[in-house]
């Protein structure tokens, strides 16, 4: 396939991708332009497998089960994440970075016991959920392979670091650190609270929607804020890097836009309630967008702010 875009458009062969070039850091805002590269990295490719999907991988032509775009995303951010960490910050980012992820995994545990008190300790394998500690610890390979490729290819991946800041990946990171642990830890409660299978029941009862509405409200404030830290970090970033940054958070709304146009059209009868939370694939990244603008005019305005 290769060879025949090729043969059909010779400037591909003629186009000179340059490496892109991360500043060196203190090693804690190093890790945190880490975290911001792999949420820059996984949304690029993201849109990019949009695209191509389809056409690398058409459903009438069989591939493995393992091959999914999440599996690829996931990969992509794991590479992406490790080699700006080891670049930008030395190997202090990159046990940081190692240790970010272990504590979303152990974050996960609680939750995971609860479901599998429900389930039982050997639910079916196409339920997903690994209940066993030993199956559960095994499952988390692909992350230190990810992360382990990412430090091993840094110095062909990345030129070395120079000076400076990286600002865009910087505000990209305290944006996913601020949004992902709140909503992670949403989400967690809701599990161990019990009303996530209560929620899934038909029809849910109101003390579950009432729940999910509260959570969800909170869950766009959240959004919100996140938004506006990423914003005022952003002060000083290109219109151009700061559009990029904006259309990542908020490319991923056409399946909620889709939902929502289906159930019109076809008049699928909802509460206020559950349009409200169908909403949320929108309305969450509209106000993490909103965030943005406000907190980058605001930062700018402010002569404090301005100059740091």
């Amino acid at each position: 396939m290769i060879e025949d875009l090729q043969a059909e458009f010779p400037e591909i062969s003629r186009l000179q991708v340059r490496r892109p070039r991360v500043s060196s850091e203190q090693f804690v805002w190093a890790f945190v332009s880490a975290v911001g590269a792999g949420f820059i990295a996984s949304g690029i490719t993201d849109i990019v497998q949009d695209v191509l999907w389809p056409l690398l991988l058409p459903s009438t032509q069989p591939h493995p089960e393992w091959l999914t775009p999440f599996v690829i995303t996931r990969a992509v951010e794991l590479v992406a994440m490790a080699a700006v960490g080891l670049r930008g910050g030395g190997i202090a980012t990159l046990v940081l970075c190692v240790g970010y992820e272990l504590a979303l995994i152990i974050a996960q545990l609680p939750g995971l016991m609860a479901i599998c008190e429900r389930v039982g300790p050997h639910p079916d394998p196409s339920f997903g959920i690994q209940c066993e500690p030993v199956s559960f610890a095994a499952a988390t390979w692909p992350t230190w392979l990810g992360l382990a490729v990412g430090a091993l290819a840094s110095r062909r991946l990345l030129p070395p670091p120079t000076a400076g800041t990286n600002t865009l990946l910087r505000a990209a990171g305290a944006f996913t650190l601020t949004a992902s642990f709140t909503t992670f830890g949403i989400l967690q409660m809701t599990v161990l609270s019990g009303l996530a299978g209560d929620f899934r029941s038909d029809p849910p009862p109101p003390v579950a929607v009432s729940y999910q509405v509260s959570i969800s409200t909170v869950s766009l404030f959240v959004e919100l804020a996140a938004g506006l830290v990423a914003g005022a970090l952003l002060r000083r970033a290109p219109p151009a890097a700061v559009l990029l940054f904006a259309l990542l958070v908020f490319h991923g709304i056409d399946f909620g836009l889709t939902m929502i146009r289906s159930n019109v059209e076809h008049g699928v009868p909802h509460p206020p309630e559950l349009a409200y939370l169908q909403s949320q694939t929108v309305l969450a990244p509209a106000a993490a967008v909103l965030g943005i603008a406000v907190g980058r005019l605001l930062a700018r305005r402010n002569r404090v702010l301005a100059r740091m």
